[in-house]
């Protein structure tokens, strides 16, 4: 999968990396995740329009989904 970074530059997201961009997949574990599991809430923000026309939220989501994930 291509993406397109804040730079207008082409970024490669590995076969790896694209189960962060699958939002049933978390969706799923979501469901199976006990009432008192902790929670995290994921905002990702764009500053310029250029983030916006090159669409570097998934960068984002990789890396704001890891990092959750990494803190249980």
């Amino acid at each position: 999968m291509i993406c397109v970074d804040q730079n207008g530059q082409a970024v490669e997201i590995s076969v790896a990396d694209q189960m962060w961009l699958d939002d049933a997949y978390f969706k799923e574990k979501q469901l199976r995740l006990g009432t008192d599991a902790p929670r995290a809430a994921l905002a990702y923000r764009v500053s310029t329009k250029g983030q916006v026309d090159h669409d570097d939220i998934p960068m984002q989501k990789i890396d704001c989904r890891k990092f959750a994930q990494k803190q249980g």
